[in-house]
This record gives C-alpha cells, sequence and structure tokens, in this order.
C-alpha cells in the first residue's frame, strides 16, 4: 500500500518504511525530488531538508 502525506510530523515519518521528499520550496520552485529511502536515508541525506528534523 503507498500513501501520500504532506507533512512534518517527525513521529509519523520515523514510522514510515520510505519517504520521497520533494521540494525545495512550493509552487514553481517546488516539485523536485530531494531525498528518498528510509527515515535513516534521509536522515543522513545532506540534500535533505527534512533530515535534520527526524531524531
Amino acid at each position: 500500500m503507498i500513501s501520500y502525506f504532506n507533512l512534518l510530523d517527525p513521529e509519523i515519518l520515523l514510522n514510515t518504511d520510505y519517504l520521497i521528499e520533494l521540494g525545495p520550496e512550493g509552487g514553481p520552485k517546488g516539485g523536485k525530488v530531494i531525498a528518498v529511502g528510509t527515515p535513516k536515508d534521509i536522515k543522513r541525506n545532506k540534500e535533505s531538508i527534512t533530515g535534520p528534523y527526524l531524531i
């Protein structure tokens, strides 16, 4: 099952199997894939904006 979420609740994000982070902003400056992978992968990805918030 695939679910799409537009949220930044670290507790929910840490309990997912796989994340696809889009950004870096909204509208014309967004929609690019910034990071993909497990929450651990996202935490290690230096391009990720969300990664630093995943404790």
